[in-house]
């Protein structure tokens, strides 16, 4: 997710492959080091997923997408763990309709910025947190592909980029011209997440040790 995010950033800022290159050999160098410390520790590197695999996890990853968009959204109540079971042909479309509207967004959305800011600072300023969700959620579909479950736990990383579009929701929001919507929008976000750590909350017994995980 972070190499995702590294070539995000670049093509969303409008970077020359020149000022770039050096940036993605060292992402690259780094998860290398990476890899290569963990395999002299003893720690055993993650396995790619089986080539018979891939296709599933084609049809899976739109699906995932819809999945933790839903339980992400509507605030359902926290588990450990739930089997996973095909949402079927309405997952799929659901899943693909979101990812095409974020990519969409990303690409087209202008967020008014004062004009000392240069021209790259105009353009794309959601390509990061939609790219953070997306690409975060490859591991998801990877995970539930191997191991058929579809955890709260695996949105932990896409989360962040759930986080980052509520905040640019914020900032549109403040910047509006009408009194209402500045004061409404904040408003209801900020019960939502209150709503989120009540529930968080009551679910801490389940994390207490190993036993009860």
């Amino acid at each position: 997710m972070i190499a995702v995010a590294v070539v995000v950033i670049d093509f969303a800022d409008w970077r020359p492959m020149r000022y770039v290159i050096l940036r993605w050999v060292s992402v690259v160098l780094a998860l290398a080091i990476w890899v290569a410390l963990r395999a002299a520790v003893g720690i055993r590197n993650f396995d790619p997923p089986p080539h018979e695999a891939l296709l599933s996890m084609l049809r899976i990853h739109p699906e995932s997408i819809a999945i933790y968009s839903w339980r992400a959204l509507v605030a359902p109540s926290l588990t450990i763990s739930h089997p996973y079971a095909s949402v079927g042909v309405f997952g799929i479309t659901a899943g693909a309709a979101i990812f095409a509207a974020l990519v969409a967004s990303s690409v087209l959305w202008r967020r008014p910025v004062p004009l000392s800011c240069t021209t790259s600072q105009r353009h794309h300023v959601i390509a990061l947190p939609v790219a953070i969700f997306l690409a975060g959620l490859v591991s998801s579909t990877v995970a539930i592909t191997m191991f058929h479950e579809v955890s709260e736990r695996y949105l932990y990383v896409p989360s962040i980029g759930l986080a980052l579009l509520l905040g640019e929701l914020v900032a549109i929001a403040m910047s509006a011209r009408h009194q209402i919507i500045r004061v409404v929008v904040p408003a209801v976000i900020g019960v939502v997440v209150v709503l989120g750590l009540v529930q968080l909350e009551q679910c801490l017994p389940d994390w207490r040790n190993d036993d009860t995980l």
